[in-house]
């Protein structure tokens, strides 16, 4: 069966966060785990800055990591490659 998928919102909200700051996938991913408005963007239901242990099943920030914003930008744009940000 696999591993189960991360939710589009966070998966698409990250990579939204990515372009629009210019960032890589790991500054991204640290943006998420420390602002609480990028934490809402992406569709937290409050503020963290790391997993409750007691709910594994809930959202939370240890969902989101550098490898899955990789793996989902090469599946989803495979003819695309690393988009450079110009200003």
């Amino acid at each position: 069966m696999g591993r189960p998928a991360k939710p589009a919102r966070l998966v698409i909200g990250a990579v939204i966060i990515k372009h629009k700051l210019c960032l890589s996938d790991q500054e991204a991913v640290d943006q998420i785990r420390e602002n609480p408005y990028l934490q809402y963007f992406v569709d937290f239901n409050s503020f963290q800055t790391e997993a409750p242990p007691s709910e594994p099943a809930s959202r939370n920030v240890s969902e989101l990591d550098s490898a899955s914003l990789h793996i989902w930008r090469v599946a989803s744009l495979p003819d695309q490659g690393e988009a450079r940000c110009q200003w």
